[in-house]
């Protein structure tokens, strides 16, 4: 796997004068690793901060990923914002309706001070105009803490085999 991941302590993400629309996106990668857990005296190693869309965007086909130790925080917007997205669609360019997202794991995350979700993963069927949701397999949420969001802190969809959720928290949503 590739393992990214900050060292002598946190690294943090922020948006110059033209706010960036996501701090970081991952797109059509498998077997990757993005930890926080660099320095053993930062908690959440990697900081995300003054986005506009989403401090995480996973998607285009990527899989086999493991996601921990992140705070994702106060995006540029009052009405924007979402912590962690993570999902793919079968109408994107060249996408195979019949490939199926496997093995997401997201734990020891810290999401707060968002405008909309918390973590959003996985995507609705019929989301938008032709926008089919690709199918979630062996999707693990675990240890992560969610607090002050707008409309909701998790929202998932899709996890068809294979979904575990817990000891997971959400305050003043």
């Amino acid at each position: 796997p590739i393992t990214i991941t900050n060292q002598d302590g946190p690294v943090r993400f922020r948006s110059a004068a033209d706010a960036l629309d996501v701090c970081i996106s991952i797109e059509n990668c498998r077997h990757v690793r993005l930890t926080g857990t660099g320095d053993e005296a930062t908690e959440n190693g990697l900081d995300l901060a003054d986005f506009v869309n989403c401090g995480l965007f996973v998607h285009l086909g990527t899989e086999f990923i493991e996601i921990d130790h992140l705070d994702i925080h106060d995006p540029k917007h009052a009405d924007l914002g979402a912590g962690i997205k993570v999902y793919s669609r079968t109408d994107e360019p060249h996408a195979d309706e019949s490939w199926i997202q496997n093995d997401t794991f997201i734990h020891h995350c810290y999401v707060h001070d968002v405008n909309r979700i918390g973590m959003f993963i996985g995507r609705k069927s019929g989301s938008g105009a032709g926008e089919h949701g690709t199918p979630l397999h062996s999707l693990q949420l675990a240890h992560c803490r969610v607090e002050r969001c707008g409309r909701a802190g998790y929202e998932i969809n899709n996890a068809t085999e294979g979904c575990h959720v817990h000891h997971n928290s959400a305050m003043d949503v």
